[in-house]
């Protein structure tokens, strides 16, 4: 897709993989952003990636946002991180915390 990528070995074991600005989402939760952002819809689209009901969303490369507000708001609320025992998203914490 054209992105930059850095790799760090950060040490965050409760967090092995974290997918730094990088969304999480369900994909009715996806055609709802899709919906209510129909004039990005294109650009939302050319920065997901697609496995089966998942929809992960890049919404920075690097330091430079993809998107503007308020639209760069939903996705920074669902930063994607992943643990090999549970999955986890600062979403589900903000939920059960």
């Amino acid at each position: 897709m054209g992105y930059s990528i850095d790799r760090y070995r950060e040490f965050d074991f409760p967090y092995p993989i974290d997918f730094y600005s990088t969304a999480y989402f369900k994909q009715d939760e996806y055609d709802a952003i899709l919906a209510e952002y129909i004039g990005f819809a294109e650009d939302i689209q050319d920065n997901t990636v697609i496995a089966d009901d998942i929809r992960l969303v890049r919404y920075y490369n690097q330091k430079k946002p993809l998107f503007s507000e308020p639209l760069l708001g939903k996705p920074r609320e669902r930063e994607f991180y992943w643990n090999p025992i549970l999955l986890i998203t600062r979403l589900r914490e903000k939920q059960n915390g």
